[in-house]
């Protein structure tokens, strides 16, 4: 699940809703960290980590989780803050296409 890299993990914020809203390529969109908890736990997931870059936050069913994953399930304990130098990293696999086989 994306979430904003603005602003601390573990503030509840959500961006106001607008409908026809089209993304201007500014950091303004999305929720925080702990929204986004928030929301996991209220569907019965819980937050098992952040990637590296503080982008992207992950969540398991957490009826599945047992004691497979770091505790407690919280924003602050899994903040990743963002680090934008990553963003100038080569990363991914180069493109290639096929052949593919159908199955």
């Amino acid at each position: 699940m994306e979430k904003t890299t603005t602003g601390a993990g573990y503030s509840q914020q959500c961006v106001t809703r607008k409908i026809d809203r089209v993304w201007d390529g500014s950091n303004y969109h999305g929720a925080s960290l702990e929204a986004v908890v928030r929301l996991g736990r209220a569907k019965g997931y819980r937050i098992v980590g952040c990637c590296l870059a503080g982008s992207n936050a992950f969540f398991a069913r957490d009826d599945l989780c047992g004691d497979l994953f770091l505790d407690p399930p919280t924003a602050e304990e899994h903040y990743e803050p963002t680090r934008f130098f990553l963003l100038f990293l080569p990363a991914g696999l180069g493109p290639k296409v096929g052949p593919y086989v159908d199955v």
